[in-house]
């Protein structure tokens, strides 16, 4: 899969009552798990090896990110990407649980 055709990809996002994922195709994805009703527990990033140093993963962060502050939600990193991309951008640190 070509760069500029995931550039222009909508990030989709499945939930249900244990958990969800926001996706790019089968290229990346970023998952959680609930912990209560509004507390989202990030626990994995995964981008395809051929489509890493992209901004794939980044691009997921922020839609989390915006879906999570748009839903009232709190945050718990704990994935290792998702945790340096908190400390990256401390304008986000108010959805931190």
């Amino acid at each position: 899969m070509q760069k500029m055709a995931l550039e222009k990809t909508s990030i989709e996002h499945d939930n249900n009552k244990l958990g969800g994922r926001f996706y790019i195709e089968n290229a990346a994805q970023l998952s959680y798990r609930w912990d209560g009703l509004k507390t989202m527990v990030v626990d994995h990033t995964t981008v395809d090896r051929e489509l890493r140093g992209q901004g794939l993963a980044e691009r997921l962060y922020h839609h989390m990110v915006k879906y999570a502050s748009d839903n009232q939600l709190r945050v718990v990193p704990v994935c290792s990407y998702i945790e340096s991309m908190f400390e990256r951008h401390p304008e986000d640190a108010a959805i931190l649980g």
